[in-house]
Order: C-alpha cells, then structure tokens, then sequence
C-alpha cells in the first residue's frame, strides 16, 4: 500500500479526536539527514569520501540498540548514552572533543520543511503532544532549536523502555486519562503506528524519505504526504 492523501477514518471510530501524538525522529525532524549533515560537517568518517555511509551506519547502530531496549533484550539506557555509544564503537580511535561534538547532534535534529506550520495548523484544533525515543532533554533542546511548539513532551525513558514497546503507549494513555479512539498517532514509521493502534488509538502515516512504507496489509486511519496535508485532513 502506498501513501495516499485524503484517505477517509475508519467508520466505527465514534470518541471525537482530542489529540495529535507525534513520533519525532524521522518524523517530525530529519533524523537521517541531521546525522550526515553532522558527520560531513565535522568530518569525522576515516574515509572523507563517505560521511553517508558512516552516519547510516552509527544510525543503524542506534536504531538497533533502541529496539533492543524495546524487546526487553538489553538493559535500558538513556538515548543520548546510546548514541554515544554507537559512535565510539564504530569510530574507536575518535578522539574527545569530536566525540562529544558529534554526540550531541540529538539536541539539534533538523526539522522537515513542512513540520512548524504543520504542527502550528492543528494548535487550535487538538492537543499536540511529542512521544518519542529520545531524551527529554534532547526533544527540548532540538524543538527550541526549530520552532517546534508542544501542548506536552513525552519520552519513552521516563519508563525506562522505547517504542514499541507496548508500556510506552499504555503509559501516555493512562497519564492523559483518556480513551484511546480520542488519541490519534502520527509516525512515518509503521511499526509505530501498528504498536499504537494494538493499544485501541487511530493512526495516521506520514510519507517520508528513508523511513518506511506501509505493508499490503496495514490499514492505517489517515495517509498523508506531509504534516501540512495531514493538518488539512484532521481539522477539515
């Protein structure tokens, strides 16, 4: 199945929307693009002519990491402590001041084009409320950083596990006291928004470079192009 704007709600959802939960990395900001831009800006890669291939490959890393934390298989830790992490164990000669420049590229991810006048358009609408994986200090630093304005922040480690862990979604749900049709997911990641709509919420996919398509058989509430169009169609 591909993104498709304009896709109609699912007719059985009765509980008026209330609020807009958005994953942030990768869908909010540019989570891929943010690291290349770091690794070619500092140049850091051992091979000058492939600071892509190492930002995909410290970002995999990460990624793996965090969906260990997710399934329970490794310990948790805080996203920032992941991140520096994997940079040292794919560059372990990295000398410190590079490292802990490069570390810190979580607290300044560069927002998509569209993300601020998207986030901006559902303001008065709903709540807009960011759960994410990474760090409450780092969701605070890279939203100031771009503009971005939330009703709430919310990260997976204040229960020390990630998405999608099934808790974390649980956790947002008991904390706002609300019935899960009245949440509306937003990720570009379909395994997000599969994880969240196990827990009873809507769910509305994103269309965004690198970060995933949608199964045959995912039958998401809303399809998107952009967070502009997605605002369109919650607030129409």
């Amino acid at each position: 199945m591909t993104a498709s704007s304009g896709s109609a709600p699912d007719a059985g959802s009765k509980a008026p929307l209330r609020v807009a939960v958005f994953d942030v990395l990768g869908t909010v900001v540019d989570e891929r693009g943010s690291f290349r831009s770091a690794v070619r800006s500092t140049g850091a890669s051992p091979d000058p002519t492939a600071p892509i291939v190492f930002a995909d490959r410290w970002l995999d890393m990460v990624s793996n990491d965090v969906r260990s934390i997710a399934s329970r298989t490794a310990p948790w830790r805080p996203w920032d402590e992941v991140v520096a992490d994997a940079l040292v164990r794919q560059t372990p000669r990295i000398d410190d001041p590079l490292r802990t420049e490069l570390s810190l590229v979580g607290h300044r991810l560069r927002a998509w084009p569209d993300s601020r006048a998207g986030l901006e358009a559902l303001q008065n609408h709903l709540d807009v409320i960011a759960l994410s994986n990474a760090g409450i200090t780092p969701l605070m630093d890279t939203s100031r950083v771009n503009g971005l304005r939330w009703s709430a922040v919310f990260s997976s480690e204040i229960i020390h596990s990630a998405k999608p862990d099934p808790r974390v979604y649980r956790f947002l749900l008991d904390l706002l006291r609300i019935e899960p049709e009245a949440v509306v997911m937003v990720a570009a990641h379909p395994w997000d928004l599969r994880a969240a709509a196990e827990q009873g919420m809507r769910t509305a996919y994103v269309s965004r470079p690198g970060e995933g398509k949608p199964d045959e058989g995912d039958r998401f509430t809303w399809y998107a192009e952009d967070l502009i169009d997605l605002a369109r169609q919650l607030t129409e």
